[in-house]
This record gives structure tokens, C-alpha cells and sequence, in this order.
């Protein structure tokens, strides 16, 4: 003799579906923001620094994602009005957010120059972000507004080139380039 189970389905009601959707995009939001706090490292180890936006690893070059620096031929005014070399003072302040020490990169994506375009932490440091809010850097909205807030707080506490007058980091360039007229060569090309 053989049995047949049945299984009995009931209509589930309107509330435990909510419930149900309601959970499961809980959990998928926790797992978002697990995984943005916590991003998939593409690297981890020491790196030279270059200028205050940018980072070098053997081959490797590393573009700070979302800031614009000075360049390291750039001319600021300090509150005095002097004059004073704020794209290696960029490229110092950098070094010494770094500290020796080994950095971890969240690669993002490749720029046209075929340049690692990342989110960087040096410890707990997230280095993109410190390097706007400590007044070195510009958040460079063309590519993302992440780090808008970081800007006004030392625009407004006159931070870093805020302390005095300065050409943003992209004019910067873009007077270079009109100067140079069509002679630019292939290595100033590559530092947008």
C-alpha cells in the first residue's frame, strides 16, 4: 500500500508578504553597507608617492579617486600673500598621511591614461578623504561629489591652500595647456 502525502498550501496573507519583502531588503541593505565599510582590498603594501592626488607601485600608478591636488609646479598664496609651492606641499602632506606605511586600495576603475583610479586607506586613514579635509586637495566633482563636505569644512576653517588664494588644481592645467598650445608633451598629458 502506498501513501500520497499531500501538502496542504495556504494563501499566505498581504501582511506576511510585506513582512517577508520588508526582511529580505533589510537584509540585502546590510549587506550593502557591510560590503561599502568594509570594500573588497585590491592591494595591500607600500607605495611611492608622486604629487598629492597620485601613487606608484613598481609599475602600478594610482589615481586618488574623487580629489584633485595641486600640481607640483603650482604657485598658491598663504594668508599673507605670499607665494608658496602648494603641489609639494600637497605631495608632503601625502607622504606624511602615509607614513611608511602599508596602504590598502579599493581599485574603482581605469582612467583613460590607464591609471588605477582608487579609494586608499593608510590604517584607518581613508587618505582621499583626508587629504580634502585637511585643505590639500579639491573634491573633483566632475567625478564624484563624495567628498563635497570634507571640502566646505576647510574652505571654512581655512584649511590647507584654503588659508590663502589658490587656482583650482583643473584650471591650474587647463591655463598649462594653453600655453603650451598643441606642444604638450605625452607625460603632462597624463596628470588630469
Amino acid at each position: 500500500m502506498q501513501y500520497y502525502w499531500r501538502r496542504r498550501y495556504r494563501q499566505r496573507s498581504l501582511w506576511k508578504i510585506i513582512a517577508d519583502g520588508a526582511a529580505t531588503l533589510l537584509l540585502a541593505l546590510a549587506v550593502l553597507y557591510v560590503m561599502d565599510r568594509f570594500p573588497q582590498v585590491d592591494f595591500l603594501g607600500s607605495v611611492r608617492v608622486t604629487d598629492g592626488d597620485s601613487l606608484r607601485r613598481g609599475e602600478q600608478r594610482i589615481r586618488l579617486f574623487g580629489i584633485d591636488a595641486s600640481e607640483l609646479d603650482q604657485e598658491c598664496l598663504d594668508a599673507t600673500g605670499r607665494s608658496y609651492a602648494c603641489g609639494q606641499e600637497a605631495k608632503r602632506q601625502l607622504t606624511r598621511l602615509i607614513n611608511n606605511d602599508d596602504i590598502s586600495c579599493d581599485v574603482m576603475e581605469t582612467d583613460k591614461y590607464r591609471r588605477d583610479v582608487a579609494r586608499c586607506r593608510a590604517g584607518s586613514v581613508e587618505l582621499n578623504r583626508e587629504m580634502v579635509r585637511l585643505g590639500w586637495a579639491v573634491a573633483y566633482a566632475r567625478h564624484s561629489i563624495d567628498y563635497l563636505v570634507a571640502e566646505a569644512t576647510a574652505r571654512s576653517a581655512g584649511r590647507g591652500m584654503w588659508q590663502g588664494r589658490f587656482r583650482r588644481p583643473e584650471d591650474f592645467r587647463s591655463a598649462q595647456r594653453e600655453t603650451r598650445g598643441s606642444s604638450i608633451d605625452p607625460e603632462w598629458a597624463e596628470i588630469d
